[in-house]
């Protein structure tokens, strides 16, 4: 695990959106629909390259302000089966992060293939 005073987080995204980002020719728009649970923001898996890719693919299949009091939020999210009885675990837990100011980001960055 990373560090907490540097955050590692991956963004869903397609292949053609990712090489826009990652050379500079493009930002991550601010998702601001009523749903996004974090608030307005750019939305990022902490530590897993895997969930940000299943996003991306289901988003495919899919298709479907004021003053900003945080710059970023953290929060866990509780979603999938039911692991143990009891255990209060589930297969898809985890930690998303919703970016609030894009300034807080500090570079992106290509991730080896999983």
């Amino acid at each position: 695990m990373v560090s907490r005073s540097f955050v590692l987080g991956y963004h869903g995204c397609d292949a053609a959106v990712v090489r826009e980002i990652v050379s500079g020719d493009e930002q991550l728009f601010v998702s601001k629909n009523e749903y996004d649970w974090l608030g307005s923001g750019q939305y990022f898996w902490e530590d897993s390259c895997s969930r940000a890719l299943r996003w991306a693919k289901d988003e495919e299949a899919s298709e479907q302000d004021g003053k900003t009091p945080f710059d970023t939020v953290r929060a866990f999210f509780v979603e999938g089966q039911e692991l143990y009885t009891t255990a209060g675990l589930r297969s898809l837990d985890h930690i998303q992060i919703c970016v609030r100011n894009p300034r807080s980001i500090i570079g992106y960055f290509l991730p080896r293939e999983i």
